[in-house]
Order: structure tokens, then C-alpha cells, then sequence
């Protein structure tokens, strides 16, 4: 399709640029409307025998001497320029977190995380630093200023109650603050060895060596309780991607039985769901109540994914734990 447009636009004296599904046909000379018509006509002819479609609302025909917008740069100049709404956002951005703080601005902007308001913002400075770099360079020490002082600041006013899930139980009985006033570890690994089954080491092996949705898919019912039913998508995609991009511990060694006897200092509740294969209750409870001294409770129908599983339960184990503490 590509070679065939070009065609179409050499015909016309014009150069043919497409990123994705956005093109653009431009002319360093005089170019008439009529002639731009006709050529639409053309090109929206070609692009139809391919199956595909033209937008007709993101289609614009750009007279000479007006402001001209590709991808979001100017390029009406000499050279590729930021435009200034994308320089406002970016300010916004920068101001609102100066002003109120990394959690404020993430909720009054409507980012369903930190994580991905804070990514959002350094990919719009990015962008910016390769279009215009004396422009983004302050900016960039503003936004890095900003976050520093957040990271400086606490995250939760007051004492906290740390929970963890799978390989982050084991971070939140690692994890030492005088602010913790309380930890649960949810399928918690750190406390006893991690059991693999062979049905469970055989759709591990694949979804490790050749990742897909699938076996991401097929690992994941091995995980869940019989009878689950269907697992989120999203999860089987997340898998995939920790499978194709992350160097995966598997099965770690417990923690050392030194930092674990520490941990007594702080009340503990460690769950587990009855079917969990890698850690089941069995084996979990009595180690959880050797080593740490933890309050243990089993949650039924549920396997190793209780976020996924058992979501409504898990948070009324977690709203009693915190409650009992405030006793």
C-alpha cells in the first residue's frame, strides 16, 4: 500500500510520510485546492482496497501561510517546533504536583495510578527533549525536583498496615519501617519453601520458554482453585508479558529465619487459599505460626490468585486485621 501511495503522490509532485495509521502528503510548492481534492479521491480509493478506511475527520487539506500540525509538532518552520498546548500540558502536569502533591494531582487528573501518572509525564519530556531540547531541559529539572520531594515526604500520614501478595508478601515481611504497625501476606512466599507440583512445573516450562496469552493462560488455571471458571484477561496478558520481559525468581528460598524473628515485633496475618498449590494452608500455617508467630486464616474456594479470586474476601480479612489493631 505504502508503494502505491507514494505513486499517487509522486504523480501530484508531492512527498508521502506515514508513522502508523497517520499520513501526510506535503509539497514545497504551490499546490491548488482542485488538484488536493482530486488526489484525496485517489488516495481514499487506494486505501479502500486494502480494507481499510479514511478518517474523514482527521482529514484536513492545509492551505499555505496557516499553522501546519503533524503528530502534534509544528512543522510550518524551518524546523519540527512543540506546539503550545502540548507545552500548557506539560506545564499543568509539572505546576499540579509542585502544588498539590504526586496523589492529588493523580486522582483530580483522573490517572488510575502513580506509577502511571509519573510515566505519562516523563514520556511527555521525552517527546519534548527530542523536539526541543533548550525548552525541556528546565522543565525536566522542575519534574525531577518535584518528585524528590515527594519521594522526601510520607506517602501515608500516620502508621501503616503493609499488604502483600504471592512474591510482595515476601517484600512486605522484608520491608522494615517504625511507621508499620501491621503486615499481611497473601499467598506470602518468604515464609516456607515454594511447592511445584509436576502438573503446575509443566505449564510453567512453556509459558517460560515460548510466552503467549495462551499459556499464560493454561499457567494460570494451574495456579486457581478447580472450578474457577474464567481467569481476567488482563491477568493472562500481564503474565505474558512478565514471562517475555522479566527475569522471574520462580520459586525463591524462604528469608533468613534471623529477619523473620524480627518481624514478631509487629502483629502478622498471613491467608492462604485452601487449593493454593504453591503454598497450601498444610504447609503454610504451621510455618507462619513457627517462624513468625502470625495469625493464620484460610480463605475457601479460592488458589494461589486471591486478588483475582477471591477479591470481596480478601478485603474483609484485610478491613478486620486493620480494625483489630485500632482496638
Amino acid at each position: 500500500m505504502d508503494d502505491r501511495l507514494s505513486h499517487v503522490a509522486a504523480r501530484y509532485g508531492l512527498v508521502y510520510t506515514r508513522y502508523s495509521d497517520d499520513m501526510v502528503f506535503s509539497s514545497g510548492t504551490a499546490f491548488v485546492r482542485r488538484s488536493a481534492a482530486a488526489m484525496l479521491r485517489e488516495l481514499t480509493h487506494v486505501v479502500q482496497g486494502y480494507g481499510f478506511a479514511v478518517h474523514p475527520r482527521k482529514t484536513q487539506i492545509v492551505a499555505p501561510g496557516t499553522r501546519r500540525s503533524v503528530l502534534g509538532l509544528l512543522v510550518d518552520g524551518d524546523t519540527p517546533r512543540l506546539s503550545p498546548d502540548f507545552k500548557s500540558r506539560v506545564r499543568s502536569h509539572v505546576y499540579g504536583v509542585e502544588k498539590f502533591g504526586l496523589s492529588s494531582h493523580q486522582r483530580h487528573r483522573g490517572f488510575a495510578s502513580l506509577a502511571g501518572l509519573v510515566h505519562h509525564v516523563d514520556g511527555l519530556i521525552a517527546h519534548a527533549s527530542g523536539t526541543e531540547p533548550e525548552w525541556a531541559a528546565p522543565v525536566r529539572a522542575r519534574w525531577s525536583a518535584a518528585l524528590g520531594a515527594q519521594r522526601s515526604s510520607p506517602a501515608v500520614p500516620g502508621p501503616a498496615v503493609v499488604v502483600g501478595h504471592s512474591l510482595g508478601g515476601a517484600v512486605a515481611l522484608a520491608c522494615d519501617s517504625p511507621r508499620i504497625v501491621g503486615r499481611v501476606a497473601l499467598s506470602g512466599a518468604g515464609i516456607t519453601r515454594l511447592r511445584v507440583p509436576a502438573p503446575l512445573l509443566a505449564a510453567t516450562v512453556p509459558w517460560l520458554l515460548r510466552p503467549s496469552v495462551a499459556r499464560s493462560t493454561a499457567l494460570l488455571r494451574r495456579m486457581a482453585a478447580p472450578g474457577q471458571g474464567e481467569l481476567p484477561g488482563h491477568l493472562s496478558s500481564w503474565m505474558c508479558l512478565v514471562a517475555r520481559h522479566c527475569r522471574t525468581s520462580l520459586a525463591p528460598p524462604p528469608l533468613p529465619s534471623r529477619l523473620l524473628e524480627q518481624r514478631r515485633t509487629v502483629p502478622t496475618l498471613v491467608v492462604a487459599g485452601r487449593f493454593d498449590p504453591f503454598l497450601p494452608p498444610r504447609a503454610l500455617g504451621p510455618a507462619a505460626r513457627r517462624r513468625l508467630g502470625a495469625e493464620f486464616q484460610v480463605i475457601e474456594g479460592a488458589g494461589h490468585l486471591l486478588l483475582d479470586e477471591a477479591p470481596v474476601e480478601v478485603s474483609a480479612v484485610v478491613e478486620e486485621f486493620c480494625a483489630a489493631l485500632e482496638d
